[in-house]
C-alpha cells in the first residue's frame, strides 16, 4: 500500500522591517565648533584643523575636500574664490579661504615642504587607490572622536561639517535659506531646511510649549 505524503504549507514570515539609518548631526553650537578647532591647534594637528575650519566654512562634500591639492590653494589671498569641479556631480563649484581658514592654512604649508601635485589633506598612508590622502572613513572616525572629546553626545561623521555649515549660517548669521539651497545645489529650500535639522528642531521647540 502506498503512503500518501501530505505537504503542509508554512505560515510566510513577514519581512523584517529595515533598520533605518541615524541622521548624521550638524554642530548648532558655533561656540563648540570654535572649541574643537582650537582643541586640534593646540595639539598640534594643524591638518586637521584646516580641514575642520575649511569644511564647516564652505559647506563642501567630504570628496571634494579630499581631492583638493596644494598646487590650487597656496597662492590663495583671503577671501579669493577658488575654483574646482565637484566629484559627485561635475559641476562647477568654489570654495573660500577666509581669514580663520587662511591663517590655519599659511602655518600648515609652513610645517612641511609640499609640491603642488600633493594632496592638501596629505596622509603618510596611502589610500586603497594608492593615493597619500585622508580617506573618508578615517575622517568619518576622527569627526566622531573630536566632539566626544568636546562633550557632544549626538551622531556625527563627515557630514557634519557640511551640515553645521548651513545650520549656523542660518540660525547664527541669518543667511537666506534659498541662498543655502543654491550653496548645497538642493532642489528646493525645504530639501535644505530637512537636511540641516530646522525642521527637526522647529517641531522639538512646539513640543516644549506647554498647553
Amino acid at each position: 500500500m502506498a503512503t500518501k505524503t501530505i505537504r503542509t504549507r508554512l505560515p510566510e514570515l513577514e519581512p523584517r522591517p529595515r533598520r533605518q539609518k541615524q541622521a548624521v548631526e550638524p554642530i548648532r553650537d558655533l561656540k563648540t565648533v570654535r572649541r574643537i578647532r582650537k582643541m586640534l591647534l593646540e595639539r598640534g594637528k594643524v591638518r586637521d584643523a584646516l580641514l575642520f575650519c575649511v569644511g564647516c566654512n564652505n559647506g563642501l562634500r567630504i570628496s571634494d575636500l579630499l581631492n583638493l591639492k596644494v598646487g590650487q590653494v597656496r597662492d590663495a589671498k583671503v577671501n579669493e574664490k577658488i575654483r574646482i569641479t565637484e566629484i559627485k556631480t561635475g559641476k562647477a563649484n568654489f570654495l573660500v579661504m577666509n581669514k580663520t581658514c587662511h591663517k590655519i592654512l599659511q602655518a600648515y604649508l609652513k610645517g612641511r615642504k609640499f609640491r603642488d601635485s600633493d594632496y592638501l589633506f596629505y596622509s603618510q598612508k596611502a589610500n586603497k587607490d594608492g593615493k597619500k590622502v585622508l580617506d573618508p572613513r578615517s575622517v568619518n572616525s576622527m569627526i566622531k572622536v573630536w566632539c566626544r572629546q568636546a562633550g557632544l553626545t549626538g551622531h556625527y561623521g563627515t557630514h557634519t561639517m557640511r551640515k553645521s555649515f548651513g545650520y549656523l549660517q542660518y540660525q547664527v548669521y541669518k543667511t537666506d535659506i534659498n541662498v543655502l539651497a543654491e550653496r548645497f545645489k538642493h532642489s528646493s529650500s525645504s530639501v535644505t531646511r530637512r537636511y540641516i535639522g530646522i525642521d527637526e528642531d522647529s517641531v522639538r521647540d512646539c513640543l516644549l510649549n506647554e498647553i
